[in-house]
């Protein structure tokens, strides 16, 4: 992999880290706010998330010899997630609110599955492994969340959820960060 496309994979992976950091700190700090306007700021995030996670390629700036196919899938499957999300409001009248927490759930978990997949095939390629392991634990968590309480305990959900997400936020910069020291260090 060139230098260059290196160094935009260490990006994306350092901004989609830090852009999941902040929404789930919002979601743990101010719940009833974040509750307002989940739709659109949980959305978005996943869409994002899906978006930049397909463009770094999961590879984080390593060399990596499995499929750029499986990376978009796993980024289609996150941004499909927040599409969903966002257009909730407009389904809403069409879909019940549960089935469509179910939906984003099991896309959340299909997400979770699929960067576990990628870990077990291809963990020679991520160093530290409990960032990927607890990476892939965060999104089937979060997805297990949304399918169980979809309406019951919405702050308390608001709140774990933001934790989680705040919580892969922080692993993403962990991971991004290290691939940028250790592409430093051959420099």
């Amino acid at each position: 992999m060139a230098a260059s496309s290196k160094r935009w994979a260490v990006t994306f992976s350092l901004l989609r880290g830090a852009l999941l950091l902040i929404g789930g700190l919002v979601a743990l700090f101010l719940p009833d706010y974040a509750l307002k306007v989940v739709v659109v700021v949980g959305g978005t995030v996943l869409l994002v998330d899906g978006v930049l996670g397909a463009l770094a390629s999961q590879n984080y700036g390593i060399e990596s010899s499995w499929p750029f196919w499986l990376s978009l899938v796993r980024g289609g499957l996150a941004a499909l997630a927040g599409i969903l999300l966002l257009l909730s409001p407009f389904l809403a009248g069409v879909l019940t609110v549960d089935l469509l927490s179910w939906l984003i759930g099991l896309g959340a978990i299909a997400v979770g599955l699929t960067e576990a997949f990628i870990l077990i095939r291809y963990r020679k390629n991520f160093p530290p492994v409990w960032t990927s392991v607890a990476g892939a634990a965060i999104y089937i968590v979060l997805g297990a969340l949304l399918i169980a309480l979809p309406m019951t305990g919405a702050l308390l959900l608001m709140q774990i959820g933001g934790g989680l997400v705040a919580l892969f936020g922080l692993i993403q910069i962990v991971r991004s960060w290290g691939a940028a020291k250790e592409r430093l260090a051959r420099v």
